[in-house]
């Protein structure tokens, strides 16, 4: 090999780690992104978790209520 293909293959290489570089960083700013959302998602799921339990106990004291009042035995609620 001549040395004028040496360097072309050496400046092609240097080129090609930089883009590597470069993509690197855009793949470490992207996880990091995606991390924070899916914080953010599981504090959701945990907050709509909590929501859902406190309609289900509501759901199941309006139909006692609704049950009592079938028969007239209505508590105070």
């Amino acid at each position: 090999m001549d040395p004028e293909t040496i360097v072309r293959q050496v400046d092609t290489l240097k080129h090609e780690i930089n883009k590597l570089k470069c993509d690197k960083l855009d793949l470490l700013r992207q996880n990091v992104t995606c991390q924070r959302e899916i914080k953010k998602l599981k504090e959701k799921e945990l907050k709509l978790g909590c929501e859902l339990g406190a309609a289900g106990r509501e759901i199941t004291r309006l139909q006692a209520l609704l049950k009592d009042l079938g028969t007239g035995q209505v508590s105070a609620v």
